[in-house]
């Protein structure tokens, strides 16, 4: 309320030159006025001229003093017109959101939505090619018409146009392999497989069983990443030398539904379980989430899936509120705080490896070391230097890390894989001794 009163001081402070004397009404004014007419007539032979004068000075006054409160507000009207209108434009507001927020409790998620998520538009990014019974390719417009056949390829829209050889743009715009998986919020979204090209390598051979998702960004779907002046998922695959997952979360690229806090948990839970489902249940799954990606992530990894071996978490922040603040610090979680994975990330008990730049004005610096120290199996974090929050994801030292730290992972004792080939040698060494 102290806000409505100083506008409305503001509003209705009077700034009319108007004297006291002036204030004081018509009849005053025309007294005063009287007098001074008085003073100039001397003669006792103008008294009939004089109780003239009085009335027309009386007349005169009057219709002086209307015209200047009028004058006057009509300038006080235009000077704070403006600012009346806000007062009432708040005060409808805040009865509007009153009323709205007692009927309707959900309205916080609506605010995060709109504020939060910024979808980028629908299918300027990429296409989907599927194939009837006939084996004939087609395009289709969303995720949900292409759940209805069995095959699937996404192939991406060149969004800036630069002076390069075709051959080269059509090397980089190759189609990729992709599904639809039914989110646990029942919508259709679109996955995309990047196979790391050195998989049959024997120094990679021992990668086979792993296999990474990346959470993306805010403003951007798989097309985005699958352009050639970038880098893009399919190079980020080769870089860390695992196969890599890219999906759009519900709303985004062609994927169904809208974008929401809630949205997001659940379609990468599902996406996870889809990709276990299709690979096998021995297969081991890295997290990678970049920016608000790794509030996904931290959310799904703080659920302890059975096949998940490790989180990569880029720039990451510790809550919406906290990032607001400016306190990555804060104890004390407010109950409408959202992407709150400043609690979540001391229920992961998965390596954590955190990845940020020194210069990222969106996301300072602080969120992720906060993160890193509350992690309670972390590793040494990846600082780059003059880094900001775009160019992050582009340096090598975060590429040469995660693969570091994937290959790292194999020596886990706690790894399936790692069981696995220890049985192996066993198994090796026992047939040996009875040779």
């Amino acid at each position: 309320m102290w806000l409505f009163d100083v506008l409305s001081a503001i509003a209705f402070e009077d700034d009319d030159p108007l004297t006291f004397e002036e204030r004081k009404g018509a009849g005053a004014e025309a007294s005063d006025s009287v007098f001074e007419e008085e003073e100039k007539i001397t003669t006792e032979e103008e008294t009939t001229t004089i109780k003239t004068v009085i009335e027309d000075g009386k007349a005169k006054a009057s219709e002086s003093v209307v015209s200047k409160k009028l004058q006057a507000t009509k300038t006080t009207m235009t000077q704070h017109g403006f600012v009346g209108s806000i007062l009432n434009c708040c005060h409808c507001l805040a009865t509007c959101c009153l009323f709205t927020y007692v009927l309707c409790p959900p309205v916080p998620s609506c605010i995060i939505r709109k504020v939060a998520f910024r979808p980028p538009k629908q299918g300027e990014s990429y296409k989907l090619i599927v194939k009837d019974k006939n084996g004939k390719e087609k395009y289709v417009g969303s995720a949900r018409a292409a759940s209805k056949y069995s095959s699937l390829q996404i192939e991406p829209i060149l969004l800036e146009q630069r002076q390069h050889p075709a051959h080269f743009l059509r090397c980089f715009m190759q189609p990729v392999d992709g599904f639809i998986v039914k989110s646990k919020s029942g919508n259709s979204l679109v996955c995309a497989h990047f196979k790391n090209k050195y998989t049959n390598l024997r120094t990679t051979k021992i990668y086979n069983n792993k296999v990474a998702i990346f959470a993306q960004p805010n403003s951007s779907d798989i097309g985005h990443f699958m352009q050639p002046f970038i880098v893009s998922f399919r190079d980020f695959a080769h870089s860390i030398g695992i196969d890599l997952y890219g999906f759009d979360y519900s709303g985004y690229g062609r994927s169904g539904g809208t974008a929401s806090e809630q949205n997001a948990y659940d379609d990468i839970e599902s996406v996870f379980s889809e990709i276990v489902k299709r690979r096998g249940s021995e297969i081991e799954i890295l997290l990678i989430g970049f920016s608000i990606g790794t509030t996904a992530v931290i959310d799904l990894a703080s659920k302890k899936p059975k096949n998940l071996f490790g989180v990569v978490l880029i720039a990451p922040f510790t809550s919406g509120v906290r990032l607001l603040k400016n306190a990555p610090r804060l104890e004390k979680t407010p109950w409408y705080d959202c992407f709150e994975s400043y609690t979540k990330i001391s229920h992961v008990e998965v390596p954590v490896l955190v990845c940020h730049g020194t210069e990222d004005s969106m996301i300072p610096l602080l969120h992720g070391q906060v993160l890193y120290e509350r992690a309670p199996q972390k590793v040494d974090p990846v600082i780059v230097d003059g880094a900001n929050h775009v160019s992050i994801l582009q340096s090598q030292h975060v590429h040469l890390a995660i693969r570091l730290f994937v290959a790292k992972q194999l020596q886990n004792p706690s790894s399936p894989l790692k069981e696995a080939s220890t049985i192996n040698n066993r198994s090796d060494s026992n047939s040996e001794e009875e040779k």
